[in-house]
């Protein structure tokens, strides 16, 4: 694949979901494949919002609260031409109800302004980490 078509991002948020737990996203970028883009592909209304979103979203699940199954579960999914979007895969397991979780919400994300490279668009990776962990 080309590193000019498919530049690899990483997505960095902390969202707390409540009192009892908390989900964090990281990011990180690769500077040698970023500098190619003239622009990143960005979520409505840029970061804030993209917490803002997910912290609205992400739910413990209830049998892995119970069982206090806790860790980061990461996602990877493609922004596409037209900012959808698309294949999202869970890349690091932690139990069955926290991937869900994680992929349920990566599912719901609406389209992203897509990423530019000189005025025409091209397909980004996004890393997503959520860290799930149960708070006093």
């Amino acid at each position: 694949m080309s590193r000019l078509l498919l530049p690899i991002l990483f997505l960095l948020l902390v969202a707390p979901v409540s009192a009892q737990t908390q989900t964090s996203i990281t990011r990180t970028t690769d500077a040698k494949l970023i500098n190619h883009l003239t622009s990143k592909a960005e979520f409505p209304g840029g970061y804030p919002e993209l917490m803002k979103f997910l912290q609205k979203n992400i739910q413990y699940p209830q049998m892995e609260r119970d069982n206090d199954i806790v860790g980061m579960v990461k996602v990877r999914f493609m922004v596409d031409t037209s900012g959808q979007v698309t294949n999202p895969e869970v890349t690091r397991h932690v139990s069955p109800g926290l991937d869900k979780e994680a992929m349920r919400v990566v599912k719901m994300l609406p389209k992203f302004k897509p990423a530019m490279y000189y005025k025409k668009p091209v397909p980004v990776y996004y890393l997503v980490e959520v860290n799930f962990r149960i708070q006093g």
